[in-house]
């Protein structure tokens, strides 16, 4: 069984939707003005900053592409045996994607300025004595409203579509030969391919290449006359510069003896950089193993310092339980006599 699976290619995913623009800040709240309220004239806070304005709405996302279409195969072969399967498979559409998000909404505006008012003139009206009191500014106007996301005002992005499948067909032909007759360029390829191979000594397919091309091109082509004589050389046992197997270049003895002193002079750079860092290595060797030897001759006095002074510690310890052991044996002693001392003083102050 052969089979042949030709695929296509897949749709591209399409492009995002941008994000709307965040909402300009809102204007700046105004001033009141100074009104008289029986005798006096009250001071005045500023109005609240406007609104920001509302912020731009998503884009809509770019269409994904289809897939590719698994065209019309068509094969020619001079015989087959047995099943041949073809397997078409076509592109995947392209993902889905995304609507833009609607823009924040802007800031609210600053707050309009204060105003101090007083009576003055005869006539008593009231007029701001300043032109803006930061102390009674207003308030910041409220944030602007969000706009709309993409998916709230388009519809929801869609995979693109898979692509098509054409009927594909096998003929029966006697030859395939005629197929490469009146294809020069595809001749030309063939027969690069072939001098490919014979440069590298694959002879047996540079030989086979040949072979076929002696057989579909025209006798009186270029190509026909070049492949009869690489085809000829091949037999021969020539290579593909036309030296035999047995061929060895023709070196004067100038060339060699100067030959192998650029040799020498290249072997003595590469020995010497070697030994460069053959030596630094055993430096670094031999620094890291000094370094082991002594953390590890510190790690041992460190024990063996560690060892003594635990033993130390253990006999004064040990001292120490023994003198509260005594200790406590003396104040028993004591408080016996005591206890004992107590009768004979009751009766002496008895008699008192």
């Amino acid at each position: 069984m052969e089979m042949f699976v030709p695929n296509a290619s897949n749709g591209n995913r399409g492009e995002d939707g941008g994000n709307g623009r965040t909402g300009d800040r809102g204007h700046k709240g105004t001033s009141p003005g100074c009104y008289r309220k029986v005798l006096s004239c009250p001071d005045l806070t500023g109005h609240r900053g406007y609104t920001g304005k509302t912020g731009e709405s998503g884009r809509r996302a770019g269409r994904s592409g289809n897939g590719g279409n698994s065209r019309r195969i068509t094969l020619n072969t001079e015989s087959i045996s047995g099943l041949f399967k073809v397997t078409q498979r076509t592109g995947k559409g392209g993902p889905p994607a995304i609507h833009g998000s609607g823009g924040r909404g802007g800031p609210g505006g600053e707050g309009g300025c204060g105003v101090d008012c007083r009576v003055q003139g005869w006539g008593r009206s009231c007029k701001p004595t300043s032109e803006c009191v930061r102390s009674k500014q207003g308030p910041t106007g409220y944030t602007g409203s969000s706009g709309k996301h993409g998916y709230q005002i388009y519809s929801t992005p869609t995979q693109g579509s898979y692509g098509i499948v054409e009927r594909s067909v096998l003929h029966r032909v006697k030859s395939l030969k005629q197929w490469f007759v009146r294809d020069v360029e595809l001749q030309e390829l063939i027969h690069r391919r072939g001098e490919l191979l014979f440069q590298r000594n694959r002879t047996d397919e540079a030989y086979e290449i040949f072979s076929f091309l002696q057989s579909v091109t025209d006798v009186k082509s270029y190509i026909h006359k070049e492949v009869l004589s690489q085809m000829t050389s091949l037999k021969q046992g020539f290579d593909f510069y036309g030296n035999s197997e047995s061929f060895a270049p023709n070196l004067g003895w100038i060339y060699l003896r100067d030959r192998a002193t650029d040799l020498l002079a290249a072997g003595e750079k590469y020995e010497s950089t070697y030994n460069t860092v053959k030596n630094k290595m055993d430096n670094i060797v031999l620094a890291a193993k000094t370094m082991r030897d002594a953390v590890y001759m510190d790690i041992e006095k460190s024990k063996k310092d560690l060892g003594y002074e635990k033993n130390e510690l253990k006999i004064e310890i040990d001292l120490y339980i023994n003198a509260l052991r005594q200790l406590e044996e003396t104040m028993r002693e004591e408080q016996k006599e005591i206890e004992n001392l107590i009768p004979i003083l009751i009766k002496e102050k008895a008699r008192v």
